[in-house]
């Protein structure tokens, strides 16, 4: 993980997958998109901008539970980016990380 530190774009993600044969990755850089890498297909997701940041706390966390659960529920890259953006969202929206997942 050397080559990412400093380093940390889109395409040195891709690097890193293939580099290391990596059938599935997800890249979340930025608010604004998130990426999913599968069998070399990439599946994107425009985030809902929002203005009031409440806590940044768990939201990482809780998007990637979010992703992985999804996902192995419908086996769809797109449908489990929506929904961890979905979570994430309402985790920065409320102190403590706590929220309603449905």
């Amino acid at each position: 993980i050397k080559l990412w530190k400093g380093n940390d774009n889109i395409i040195t993600f891709l690097n890193i997958i293939k580099k290391n044969k990596i059938s599935h990755g997800i890249y979340r850089k930025n608010a604004k998109y998130n990426y999913s890498f599968l069998n070399k297909n990439k599946y994107v997701v425009q985030n809902k901008i929002l203005n009031k940041v409440v806590d940044t706390s768990g939201a990482g966390d809780g998007y990637n539970a979010a992703y992985l659960n999804n996902f192995i529920q419908t086996n769809d890259p797109k449908k489990a980016l929506k929904a961890a953006s979905k979570i994430g969202a309402k985790i920065i929206m409320k102190k403590g990380a706590i929220v309603d997942v449905k």
